[in-house]
C-alpha cells in the first residue's frame, strides 16, 4: 500500500494556526507532505478539520487524530469497540478543552478509513469526506463514500420540507445549510449514536479523504481526472490544492491519496 499526504494552511487574512490534520498510520501530519510505502494492512487513514467558529480547531484535530492512531496494528475492528474508541478519545477532548478557557467548545470533523487485510470500515463525523476511484467494466469511477452531515442533511430528511416540496437547491439558499451538527466534542452520548460507519467493504483501488478547503471547491469529474493524471501523487496533491485555490479556497486543506 502506497499512502500520500499533505496539508496546508489556509490564506485567510489573519490566519495563525492550520486546523487541518491528516493521520497516515501512526504519523500526524499538521503541514507539508508526507508519503510511505508499506506492506501494513492493518492501518488508519484519517483527515480531521476544526470546525469553523469553534475555537482552538488546530487543538481538537490533533486530539482527535493522536487518539486514533493507537488502532494501527490493533486488532479493534468490530463497530461497537470503534465506537467506544472513538467516544473514549472524544471524552480526552471533552475535559481538555475544560482546562483551558479559550480552548472550551473545540471541535473538528473526522473522516477515517480502517483497514484490516483486504477489508475496510469508513468512520465519519462532519464534512471531510472519503471518496473512492475504481474499476468498473473498464471505466474509473469516483464515489464519494461519506455523506456530508450538516443542517442541509437533517433538512432533507425532515418531513416538514419534503411536504413543502423543498428542492436541495431551495435549501442551500438557506443561512446555514452547511453547518455540521456531527463532530468530535460533542455529547459523548450523542456522538456515539451519530457516528456513521460503512463496512463490509473491500479494501481495493484508490482511496482519497479530503477536507471541505478542496472538495467544496472543485467539480466531481475534473477532480476524478486529476487524481488519474499520469503524475506524481505529490504534483497531483498540488495541483487540486492550487484549483481550489483560484475557484476561491481561502481554508486549509488536507488530503490523503492511498493506493490499496
Amino acid at each position: 500500500m502506497k499512502v500520500y499526504a499533505m496539508v496546508q494552511k489556509g490564506t485567510r487574512e489573519g490566519k495563525i494556526n492550520c486546523d487541518d490534520r491528516a493521520l497516515v498510520g501512526n504519523v500526524v501530519l499538521d503541514q507539508g507532505y508526507y508519503e510511505t510505502d508499506t506492506d501494513n494492512t492493518n492501518t488508519v487513514l484519517a483527515v480531521s478539520d476544526g470546525v469553523g467558529g469553534s475555537p482552538a480547531g488546530w487543538k481538537a484535530a490533533s486530539l482527535t487524530l493522536e487518539g486514533i492512531r493507537c488502532l494501527t496494528n490493533t486488532p479493534i475492528f468490530g463497530n461497537d469497540e470503534l465506537v467506544d474508541t472513538l467516544a473514549g478519545v472524544n471524552e480526552d477532548l471533552r475535559a481538555m478543552s475544560m482546562k483551558i478557557e479559550s480552548w472550551r467548545g473545540m471541535a473538528a470533523t473526522l473522516s477515517m478509513v480502517r483497514i484490516i487485510d483486504s477489508e475496510m470500515k469508513v468512520l465519519q463525523l462532519g464534512d471531510s469526506r472519503v471518496y473512492s476511484l475504481i474499476d468498473y467494466q473498464g471505466i474509473s469511477m469516483l464515489r464519494q463514500i461519506t455523506t456530508d452531515q450538516n443542517n442541509l442533511l437533517r433538512w432533507l430528511e425532515d418531513p416538514v420540507y419534503e411536504e413543502l416540496g423543498a428542492s436541495e437547491e431551495d435549501l442551500k439558499n438557506k443561512e446555514g445549510w452547511n453547518s455540521i451538527i456531527s463532530y468530535m466534542g460533542m455529547n459523548t452520548e450523542n456522538l456515539k449514536k451519530q457516528v456513521k460507519i460503512i463496512d463490509d467493504m473491500e479494501a481495493e483501488g484508490i482511496i482519497v479523504i479530503t477536507s471541505d478547503g478542496i472538495h467544496d471547491f472543485i467539480e466531481r469529474d475534473l477532480f476524478r481526472k486529476i487524481i488519474l493524471e499520469d503524475k506524481k501523487p505529490k504534483d497531483k496533491m498540488k495541483e487540486l490544492m492550487k484549483l481550489a485555490r483560484d475557484n476561491g479556497s481561502d481554508d486549509d486543506q488536507s488530503i490523503i491519496i492511498a493506493y490499496l
